[in-house]
């Protein structure tokens, strides 16, 4: 069965308003200086960007448009609303085989059906963590997200590049990853080797932890240093 990322979109958005709503001045601890309703601003903002590049098949990132930008004062849930129903819409609308400029090296439509539910499910693990709720990512989302992660936006981001090698582990199920900077270039294969540092977890936790979210679920084996850098180097 193939996944529909935005069908995950669309749960993992109702449940991002709805507790940001509820708790609008929440403190987010894994995105200091926000709260909810300033994440609830973050990801709609996402959204309108997203619809925007999409929709009038943009070449280069560009803000929302006026009309789009979050109110300053009250409730967010009818502008939230409306910039997810405008990225569904401008989605929906073309094959994801499309080609379709991004900052990665995959220039598909594809690319931002994935880029939406994976910046869905960290914020929404955001606010859950927030609230003392269990974080219970898809299992099939996580393990994808480990992929996009280290394969197109880690060689994307223009942070500096992590030191020596990473192994990933999943521990409820199959996900095995290699990680290596190989001069300066990010080279992912999908084995069982030893790395100069290793994380052992659940996919959701592991998919969080390269995300730079810390988590007890994950075991950090071997070189700290080494894990300290690629913790680190989420764009």
């Amino acid at each position: 069965m193939v996944f529909d990322h935005l069908v995950a979109v669309e749960h993992m958005a109702e449940a991002i308003r709805s507790r940001a709503e509820a708790e609008p001045s929440l403190e987010i601890p894994d995105c200091p200086g926000w709260n909810a309703r300033r994440l609830l601003g973050h990801m709609g903002s996402v959204y309108a960007m997203m619809s925007n590049i999409v929709d009038t098949r943009a070449s280069a990132f560009g803000p929302p448009r006026p009309d789009q930008k979050a109110p300053t004062e009250g409730p967010l849930s009818e502008w939230f609303a409306a910039r997810l129903d405008e990225v569904l819409i401008a989605l929906r609308d073309r094959p994801i085989t499309d080609p379709q400029w991004s900052w990665t090296a995959d220039h598909t439509v594809g690319f931002y059906h994935r880029r939406l539910a994976f910046e869905s499910a960290v914020h929404l693990a955001d606010v859950q963590r927030a609230r003392g709720e269990m974080v219970a990512i898809d299992r099939a989302l996580a393990v994808a997200g480990i992929d996009e992660f280290f394969q197109l936006m880690l060689p994307a981001s223009s942070k500096p590049k992590p030191n020596g090698s990473l192994h990933l582990h999943c521990t409820d199920g199959d996900g095995e990853w290699l990680v290596r900077n190989v001069d300066d270039t990010i080279v992912t294969t999908h084995e069982h080797l030893k790395g100069d540092a290793a994380w052992r977890g659940p996919a959701s936790a592991l998919f969080l932890y390269a995300w730079g979210r810390r988590s007890d679920s994950v075991e950090v084996i071997g070189d700290q240093t080494v894990s300290t850098s690629w913790a680190a180097a989420a764009p």
